[in-house]
């Protein structure tokens, strides 16, 4: 969702009244993407979108309100951002060697969120865990059932 200034210098005094009207139906922002002095990008659950800017269309008369459906965040978020500052562009890396497109990025000092394609979005989240997690936490799968149960016959 975007909300911009149709006035240049008309800028609101800060994104509170914004998710202040957000929070009047029910919805959070997952993640704010991106923010300027007239200009603010954040996601809100799919099902609360429509109620979002039916609100802050009619009480926001001076701004600009649209909204994209059919996107994911994906977020990774640890200490290892704060000590590592090669984590971010692992992480857009390892999404653009999948050629999966990043529509938008927000970070902090735990983390970054990346904003993709729903249908990308598994993709997505295997190819951030094998290329910022498994080197460090290999990924443990239990034995199949099958095998399990043949192993126990053995016995």
């Amino acid at each position: 969702m975007t909300v911009e200034s149709t006035n240049m210098f008309g800028a609101p005094e800060n994104a509170g009244q914004v998710f202040a009207l957000a929070a009047r139906v029910g919805a959070a922002p997952v993640a704010i993407c991106s923010s300027s002095g007239h200009h603010l990008s954040f996601m809100v659950e799919e099902q609360a979108a429509a109620s979002v800017v039916s609100l802050l269309q009619h009480d926001l008369g001076h701004w600009r309100v649209s909204c994209r459906s059919g996107l994911a965040a994906c977020a990774c978020l640890g200490s290892g951002f704060t000590s590592d500052p090669m984590s971010p562009a692992r992480a857009i890396s390892a999404l653009a060697r999948e050629r999966i497109p990043i529509i938008s990025q927000g970070a902090s000092e735990q983390g970054i969120i990346l904003i993709i394609e729903d249908g990308d979005s598994e993709r997505a989240l295997r190819c951030l865990h094998r290329d910022l997690i498994a080197p460090v936490i290999p990924l443990v799968r239990p034995p199949a059932h099958g095998k399990r149960l043949e192993a126990l016959k053995a016995r």
